[in-house]
């Protein structure tokens, strides 16, 4: 495994979880 591929992986989970934060965010706004 190459650095790039770590460093990208690693960046799309960063990206992945920071969007599931949002998405939650968002429902619990719209519900309440």
């Amino acid at each position: 495994m190459t650095i790039e591929l770590i460093f990208g992986m690693i960046g799309g989970l960063g990206l992945f979880l920071y969007g599931m934060q949002l998405l939650s965010d968002g429902l619990q706004k719209l519900l309440v």
